[in-house]
């Protein structure tokens, strides 16, 4: 979803609002919650987990939103998605661990 990519919370509502998948995958496997993870547009992925964003979807790495939050050290992001269920022994492809 190129309206997380860019931030516009506004636009990712309306498009929540208006019956968007918000677990869609990009051609990585990627989700709109792991790209706002990586990022760090906090309020957004507090936004599509309150929507119901699968928080352990994996894309074709292996990797979770909780994983691309570590990644660029986003403690606030990494809270937030453990305590919404986040599992933290998930694997990667290549058995990497958060």
């Amino acid at each position: 979803m190129l309206a997380v990519r860019a931030g516009q919370i506004k636009i990712v509502k309306l498009f929540i609002e208006n019956g968007a998948n918000i677990n869609v995958k990009n051609n990585n496997g990627s989700t709109p919650l792991m790209n706002a993870a990586l990022i760090g547009y906090k309020e957004i992925v507090e936004l599509l987990i309150e929507n119901d964003a699968n928080v352990n979807e994996k894309n074709r790495f292996g990797l979770t939103p909780l994983m691309c939050a570590i990644y660029n050290g986003y403690i606030d992001i990494v809270k937030l998605l453990i305590d919404n269920g986040a599992q933290i022994n998930e694997k990667t492809t290549i058995g990497i661990t958060p």
